[in-house]
């Protein structure tokens, strides 16, 4: 799936709708993004960066099936940016929060133990379930892989990573959009 020239374009234009396409840290920063592409539901986008002294974390979930950003990116020779940001104010749900120092310190644990830096691809088998990308950034070197959630959850360290992740997210969600797409997807739900 990730090989493809079509679908990274398609991936680029979803975080980008989501607003979630930056990288605007600078290399002293630590940061995990996680883009969720689900077969039967909504994407969507975790972001959690730091440095020593301070994290936040970036959510961002599309209201509505992307068939819309499918077509700009499958069906047409290029993607207009201008057409892109008119689905971001149309199909955006998002939120930023700081994160406690207690609680960037707790997730800096976890990722100590399952060093995301060295992790490859789980490649994506099957048709269904939730394509999951990973880009992070530790002391200045960037790392992707990718997984999907039926071979994470067999595999420790991305089951950890994953978990961390969302357990880390859930305490600061207020909206009662983002609550009720958590409460429907089982994947944050779990």
């Amino acid at each position: 799936m990730a090989n493809n020239g079509k679908w990274a374009s398609y991936e680029a234009a979803l975080l980008q709708v989501m607003g979630c396409d930056y990288e605007p840290y600078p290399e002293y920063w630590w940061w995990y993004r996680f883009l969720f592409i689900p077969s039967f539901a909504v994407p969507s986008c975790l972001i959690i960066s730091g440095n020593e002294l301070a994290g936040e974390l970036h959510f961002a979930v599309l209201k509505e099936q992307p068939s819309d950003i499918f077509e700009v990116v499958y069906l047409s020779k290029e993607t207009d940016s201008e057409d892109l940001e008119i689905l971001r104010v149309r199909q955006c749900r998002e939120m930023m929060e700081l994160l406690t120092n207690k609680e960037v310190q707790q997730f800096r644990q976890h990722l100590a133990t399952i060093q995301p830096m060295l992790l490859p691809d789980l490649k994506f088998w099957g048709r269904d379930g939730i394509f999951i990308r990973c880009w992070c950034q530790e002391s200045g070197k960037k790392h992707t892989f990718e997984m999907s959630h039926s071979n994470a959850a067999q595999s420790p360290k991305y089951k950890l990573l994953l978990s961390a992740s969302l357990q880390l997210l859930k305490p600061h969600i207020t909206d009662p959009i983002l609550l009720e797409y958590l409460a429907k997807n089982w994947l944050f739900s779990s």
